[in-house]
């Protein structure tokens, strides 16, 4: 499979396909390495910019999964859409968020990886990150569109023609940037804050929500905060807890909560070493209310 997707005489198609494919036993948590392992992280960075319709999207699904971590991920379906599989209808993060976050302590980590290279999904999450991958997610939300025309098709049905480049590209980045500090500050040093938060007020429904996801999984490092409200990240939360959709404005007010949080945890530790000097710290609460998040929530 990943063959085909390197091959330079393989079908538009067959590569499509091949992606496809790929996604679906990224789903497995025992197979994430071996995927990984094979070079697919590489060959999927640079399907991202093909023009070929739909292929983006699926590749970029095959980076999300292989972020995932733990062996109790979301159950493998068949064709999942990207906004089923990556987030749970009853919760307000993905079914591998509410999982065991992947790394040297998971089981996957202990059990997937020997022969493959890699160990476990900080590893492949790092590999995407070296390869490129942050800047190039980053780019399709700013330059990608549901409705882009590329220049050629393969003729094949597009599996889930509502998730488009952005909103796929939104949701792979939230589910790289969870529980990892690591690649919350690659994502924020590649400018994806305002990227995400442009999605946040002009995004589709879909886009909104996995806008408003990445950011709030962006926010529960106390840390990044100062540069989400530097960005205007609580007004545009705020107005979505008005106008988005029920699963939109759970999320964001889950970021709101996740800000509020970071800025009592800051006043408490005022004069202490607890919290980063460049958090922002008591003023976040001011703003949330100067914001009107007080009354709509």
């Amino acid at each position: 499979l990943v063959h085909l997707l390197t091959a330079e005489s393989a079908a538009p198609g067959a590569q499509q396909q091949a992606a496809a494919a790929l996604a679906e036993l990224a789903l497995i948590p025992s197979i994430r390495d071996q995927v990984a392992g094979a070079d697919a992280i590489r060959h999927c960075i640079r399907l991202l910019a093909t023009p070929i319709v739909g292929t983006p999207e699926i590749a970029a699904r095959v980076l999300e999964h292989l972020a995932r971590g733990g062996e109790t991920d979301a159950p493998v379906v068949a064709a999942p859409s990207p906004s089923v599989s990556t987030k749970d209808a009853n919760a307000m993060r993905s079914p591998s968020e509410d999982a065991v976050s992947g790394g040297s302590g998971s089981s996957e980590g202990r059990h997937g990886s020997d022969d493959h290279g890699f160990g476990g999904s900080e590893a492949r999450r790092e590999a995407i990150r070296a390869l490129d991958g942050l800047g190039v997610l980053i780019s399709m939300i700013d330059h990608g569109s549901p409705q882009t025309v590329r220049v050629e098709s393969t003729g094949l049905p597009i599996e889930n023609p509502s998730i488009g480049m952005i909103e796929q590209a939104a949701s792979t980045l939230a589910q790289i940037a969870f529980d990892n500090s690591a690649m919350q500050d690659a994502i924020i040093a590649a400018g994806g804050i305002r990227s995400l938060l442009t999605l946040v007020k002009t995004g589709s429904q879909v886009a909104q929500e996995h806008a408003a996801r990445a950011v709030r999984n962006l926010a529960s490092e106390v840390g990044n905060q100062r540069a989400i409200v530097d960005c205007g990240g609580i007004p545009d939360l705020v107005q979505l807890t008005k106008t988005g959709s029920v699963k939109a404005q759970e999320l964001a007010a889950a970021g709101l909560s996740e800000l509020a949080s970071g800025a009592v945890s800051a006043s408490a530790n005022r004069g202490g070493s607890g919290v980063p000097s460049k958090q922002r710290g008591p003023d976040q609460l001011a703003l949330i209310a100067e914001a009107g998040g007080i009354v709509p929530l």
